[in-house]
């Protein structure tokens, strides 16, 4: 018969890993030159290590896979004191960091014992372990001096501070004492929710209420389903409980998923913005060359007056001053007039592109982009118009 409570751990704690290898690549794509970088680095890689091992000692069982989760699991501690330590930009208490460092060594030492996985002993120790550094770097965190920090380095410290508000009780539910022994391990939800909150700290605009809303929203959300599971299935209570953590931590997955990709769909909406800033304004003909060249640009090519002899460049330049950037879908809705329409309809399908953007006024001169995927962004758009007021003002 299958084991409910081996189902339901071995999917949280791989969803745990999923989420945070994801936010890894966030951090390693947005923060690589962050000096905090190699701290969230090696704190990540350790719990994603011991998500990752546990799951191999549960499905099949071997000596290794029980040093390693236990060696790792004994590092936790010191790696959230450090990053908290980077955070705050301030030293931890010595006599806590030795605590710490002391805790590793002691588990790295107890992992290469032959312990029974189970022994009640062992897991009393970590767990008193554990509670202790993050019960001391919840202390650190709300005796911080505000005053000292940016506001954004607050904000980040205060989503840390909320995620140890879901860890600290979650750490409680991986252990299994004797009569102490609940259905599923929801640890794993709660490393879900910091590479959530994580990811979340690079949108400035989001706030913590946003956040909590967001998260009640997704609570709701798997305890429909898991009851609705637990309903059809005929489940009985440690079942229910194992559908809604099975069901919060792939929702979550998702969502951590969803938030990567928007963030670097708009590293690359930036892409024009950086350009705009960091590009030759020297000469207009450099400037449009490297925006042509520029990697984010799919298929840009200027065209000059001279290669539009058998067009009417009047109406073409009327209807482009009223419209200096325009994408292929907006001809249908422009007040011009109908030549200029087809005019404009023509030059669009002799070079296959989706954007028309007038860059010199007098003698002609046009840019055909060829970006399908930024037809639809009204952010782009403003990006595109930012690009072509600049090309417009060098070539005056």
């Amino acid at each position: 018969m299958i084991d409910g409570k081996l189902v339901a751990d071995s999917i949280i704690s791989l969803s745990a890993f999923v989420g945070l290898v994801m936010f890894i690549s966030v951090l390693r794509t947005r923060d690589r030159d962050d000096p905090l970088y190699p701290r969230f680095r090696f704190g990540l890689s350790v719990l994603a290590i011991v998500m990752l091992s546990r799951v191999m000692n549960w499905v099949f069982p071997s000596s290794l896979a029980s040093f390693v989760t236990l060696a790792a699991a004994g590092t936790i501690p010191l790696a959230a004191l450090l990053i908290t330590e980077g955070l705050m930009r301030r030293h931890a208490p010595p006599g806590l960091k030795l605590f710490a460092a002391a805790g590793m060594l002691l588990f790295l030492v107890l992992a290469v014992l032959p312990i029974p996985d189970d022994a009640d002993w062992l897991d009393l120790l970590l767990f008193g372990f554990q509670l202790t550094i993050f019960i001391a770097i919840g202390v650190m965190v709300v005796t911080r001096d505000r005053s000292q920090l940016s506001a954004s380095e607050n904000k980040t410290i205060e989503r840390l501070g909320l995620s140890l508000l879901i860890i600290v009780p979650t750490t409680v539910t991986d252990y299994r004492f004797e009569g102490f022994d609940l259905p599923v391990r929801l640890a794993g939800i709660a490393i879900l929710c910091l590479c959530w909150f994580g990811i979340g700290i690079g949108r400035p605009e989001t706030r913590h209420r946003d956040t909590v809303t967001s998260f009640a929203v997704l609570a709701a959300a798997a305890g429909v389903a898991g009851a609705s599971l637990a309903l059809i299935a005929g489940l009985d209570f440690a079942g229910l409980i194992q559908a809604i953590a099975i069901t919060l931590s792939v929702l979550l997955v998702a969502v951590i998923c969803n938030d990567s990709l928007s963030l670097r769909a708009e590293d690359r909406r930036s892409s024009l913005l950086k350009y705009l800033a960091q590009g030759d304004i020297s000469d207009g003909g450099r400037f449009l060359t490297g925006l042509r060249d520029y990697l984010k640009v799919d298929g840009a090519l200027i065209v000059e007056g001279s290669d539009l002899d058998d067009f009417d460049q009047d109406g073409l330049r009327e209807a482009l001053l009223r419209y200096p950037v325009l994408s292929a879908g907006d001809l249908r809705g422009i007040a011009v007039a109908a030549d200029a329409r087809e005019q404009l309809q023509s030059l669009l399908d002799r070079y296959e592109a989706t954007f028309l953007m007038l860059t010199r006024e007098a003698p002609l001169q046009i840019v055909v982009l060829n970006m399908p995927s930024l037809t639809v962004s009204a952010a782009t758009r403003i990006e595109l118009q930012a690009v072509q007021r600049m090309a417009v003002l060098i070539s005056r």
